[in-house]
């Protein structure tokens, strides 16, 4: 089965929303660059920002969000996830970090893949707000991707902030690369 932008942007909003969750915001880390579809060499969407810290818990979050990508898609439809696999750049990135942790490889990726489902599962309106919003804009700024996850989280305000976001900042995010505003 084909990944359809739709998939690309579940397993993106996953990954973004698993930095977001972890405290990591457009001021200090993942989603610094903020969250996009849009397609980049062979790279099918992204989240740009920076590596973790060299320490064990920024390694473990690391794989956590990594891991969130694929958690996102799987959720969203499982069977085409189960069909198509594990990302492999994301698993490679992974193992790379859990390479430099204290324990067993295999129970380290066991444990952390199951604290990426359950953050997904817990945030699960958040990445679906992020997934549909790319969908129609393909790209969204680090600031504005926050936005509508804590509007999709509950925060009262956040959706007129969100708005009024984007009306001020109408033209520098209409220059994003790759933004677009068609319809979902």
């Amino acid at each position: 089965m084909a990944t359809t932008d739709r998939h690309i942007a579940y397993h993106e909003a996953g990954h973004f929303i698993a930095a977001y969750a972890q405290g990591k915001t457009s001021d200090n880390g993942c989603g610094k660059f903020g969250v996009s579809i849009v397609k980049n060499g062979d790279t099918l969407g992204e989240v740009g920002g920076e590596g973790p810290d060299d320490d064990e818990t920024a390694w473990r979050e690391a794989c956590v969000g990594l891991y969130a990508g694929f958690e996102a898609e799987l959720r969203f439809d499982a069977a085409a996830a189960s069909a198509k696999g594990h990302a492999s750049d994301d698993d490679e990135k992974a193992a790379r970090f859990i390479s430099w942790l204290d324990g067993d490889p295999n129970t380290l990726e066991m444990e952390l893949r199951e604290q990426a489902k359950a953050l997904v599962a817990k945030h699960w309106r958040e990445v679906t707000a992020i997934a549909e919003d790319l969908l129609v804009f393909r790209r969204l700024d680090p600031i504005e991707a926050e936005f509508v996850a804590a509007a999709a989280d509950g925060d009262a305000d956040a959706q007129l902030e969100l708005h009024n976001y984007r009306m001020a900042w109408a033209d520098d995010l209409a220059r994003l690369p790759g933004r677009t505003a068609k319809e979902a």
